[in-house]
């Protein structure tokens, strides 16, 4: 799976709930609101994973 990155976020460490943070400035450019629906793809291989909002 080749990904290109448009937005990196901070390298985090997940909440107590296993959630990590998307940055208000990030989640304005995006238009993501806050409860947003997102799919999230993990590349097992790669250890990525890529969060599409649309």
């Amino acid at each position: 799976m080749n990904m290109e990155f448009k937005h990196l976020l901070p390298k985090q460490k997940l909440d107590a709930n296993g959630r990590i943070y998307i940055p208000s400035s990030i989640r304005k450019k995006l238009k993501i609101e806050e409860g947003s629906e997102a799919l999230i793809l993990f590349d097992e291989k790669e250890k990525k994973i890529l969060i599409d909002f649309e």
